[in-house]
């Protein structure tokens, strides 16, 4: 059954990222939004130091938040950056890669 809770949310975090990747026209801003989308809905770290258990980012960060005074925002900062960045790169590359392979191809060459 948990299985099924975390292959729902993945999918539905990645339709709600490629739909907002859909409203913007700029290739940059594009690539950025929905890498911090992504980013955002996607990123799962510990629920707590020390703890075996995995829960999405954002939850853990409100919980934290009305829960205590003391909010180790660095601890969930670390993994949601890497993400980012590997999303951003990711993206940034195969636009690059896709691009070639259209300037490249020659009909009728074999």
């Amino acid at each position: 059954m948990i299985y099924f809770f975390w292959i729902t949310y993945f999918l539905l975090s990645l339709i709600i990222s490629l739909s907002f990747r859909k409203l913007i026209e700029h290739s940059l801003l594009k690539k950025v939004i929905f890498s911090f989308v992504i980013t955002i809905s996607m990123t799962i770290w510990y629920k707590f130091p020390g703890s075996k258990e995995l829960s999405p980012i954002i939850p853990i960060i409100f919980l934290e938040y009305i829960e205590s005074q003391n909010l180790n925002i660095a601890r969930l900062l670390r993994p949601s950056i890497s993400f980012f960045l590997i999303i951003l790169i990711l993206d940034i590359l195969l636009n690059y890669l896709k691009k070639l392979e259209i300037k490249d191809f020659h009909p009728g060459r074999f």
